[in-house]
């Protein structure tokens, strides 16, 4: 391993254990460095001391600061002194010692519960909860074996060769797959804990107060700061998660968006009835849009999954347009046979065939704005819907039956002078 995929592999360790550079100070980092350019010879020679040492040292640290953060949230805040709390330290640099992270920590827990109470906890209910949170954290931590550990240091390794490669563990690998087939607890109870923030992914906090058995999520706080230019806050009285093929999704219902305007520095609120959140992509969310006919598939006409909110109306014309898609294919055969009828039939003419293939172009005109003619009664009245089977059968059949009789024309003519014949005798 080169030198620089070394020190790629301990930039990357150190992150994924102290991400906001919350729990480490300068000093550590600076003691850790040793190992910065040895974890190549480490790993050739099949030991892991880098890993261990560095994880032992952040669990030193941890358990310090979950101390100190018991005794932080014995002291009141001042809610009413104007302070700036820089909530993303992934690039900031180390504190230098422990007072100066002491204040940081101040101003995290601080926001942490104001934003609790924006969510409807009481102060002491905040502080409550926001200490069960961190002693979770390090009871989490504490709970944590080699093999643990080892995952850590692993996907360190391998995202220095390739970002998009993962290593899991023996158990975290079969967890992880019962969490994919949603069969232990559902997707909600894999992607959030309740009363807890959750960093879903790089940018996206969600909240939730509680969660019901059947997976509903209540009290929801959803803060997406993925577009750096327009940070958004969401905050719904119930929602759920559900899988799409784009991944998952949290639908929010009876809430409000609250983004601040850039223009003018006011916070403009907007209120909604359901609005989707994207767990996965950097895209916002978008409130769920109402598909009309020709955006549903043939199983969505026939049987539509929100029956419950489509209109008598709209479940005719969902009939109508999946009878227009099953005789589709059969207007676009009598759309040929129509004009190979008319370019075809009848006798051929050394003048040229013009007006016939002018005659095709507007037979084939008239059967399709027939169509549309007959796609929008039926819609109106479900009862016709027939005369789209027959708009659809009856013109080819037609034509059919002229190019099966080439010589139709001419026998007319002979009969005719047969009958002149017979008269003027």
């Amino acid at each position: 391993m080169p030198g620089n995929r070394s020190a790629t592999v301990f930039d990357d360790y150190l992150s994924a254990l102290d991400f906001s550079h919350s729990f480490l100070l300068a000093s550590d980092v600076a003691e850790l460095g040793q190992y910065r350019d040895k974890i190549d010879d480490e790993l050739r020679n099949g030991r892991l001391d880098a890993a261990f040492a560095i994880y032992n040292l952040y669990q030193q640290r941890l358990l310090e600061r979950t101390r100190r953060i018991s005794e932080e949230l014995t002291r009141p805040f001042d809610f009413k002194k104007d302070e700036t709390y820089e909530a993303d330290r992934k690039k900031a640099p180390w504190a230098r010692t422990a007072a100066e992270l002491d204040e940081i920590w101040r101003k995290r827990l601080k926001n942490e519960t104001l934003s609790l109470m924006l969510a409807g906890k009481d102060e002491a209910a905040a502080r409550d909860t926001l200490r069960k949170r961190y002693e979770g954290r390090l009871r989490r931590a504490a709970q944590s074996g080699p093999e643990d550990v080892f995952q850590i240091y692993m996907n360190a390794v391998t995202g220095a060769f390739d970002p998009h490669t993962s290593y899991l563990s023996p158990r975290n690998s079969e967890n992880f797959n019962i969490q994919m087939r949603l069969s232990l607890e559902g997707i909600g109870a894999v992607l959030l804990e309740d009363g807890v923030f959750n960093q879903v992914g790089d940018g996206l906090t969600v909240y939730v107060r509680t969660r019901d058995a059947d997976g509903t999520l209540r009290g929801i706080l959803a803060h997406d700061s993925r577009d750096k230019g327009a940070p958004v806050t969401y905050l719904a009285d119930r929602g759920w998660i559900s899988i799409t093929p784009a991944g998952p999704r949290a639908t929010l219902v009876s809430g409000s968006r609250q983004e601040v305007d850039r223009a003018t520095g006011r916070l403009r609120v907007l209120t909604f009835a359901e609005s989707t959140l994207d767990l996965t992509r950097a895209a916002g969310p978008t409130e769920t849009r109402y598909r009309d006919a020709r955006e549903r598939s043939l199983s969505e006409l026939l049987d539509p999954p929100d029956r419950a909110q489509v209109n008598e109306r709209d479940l005719g014309r969902f009939v109508v347009e999946a009878h227009q898609r099953f005789a589709q294919p059969l207007v676009g055969l009598s759309l040929v046979l129509v004009a190979l009828a008319a370019v075809l039939a009848g006798e051929f003419s050394r003048r040229g065939n013009a007006w016939r293939v002018a005659a095709a172009v507007a037979l084939g005109a008239g059967l399709i704005a027939s169509g549309i003619t007959v796609q929008n009664l039926a819609a109106r009245q479900t009862w016709l819907i027939p005369l789209i089977w027959v708009h659809a059968l009856l013109p080819g059949l037609l034509a059919l039956w002229v190019l099966a009789l080439p010589s139709l024309p001419a026998r007319l003519r002979a009969a005719r002078g047969a009958e002149q014949q017979a008269e003027g005798a």
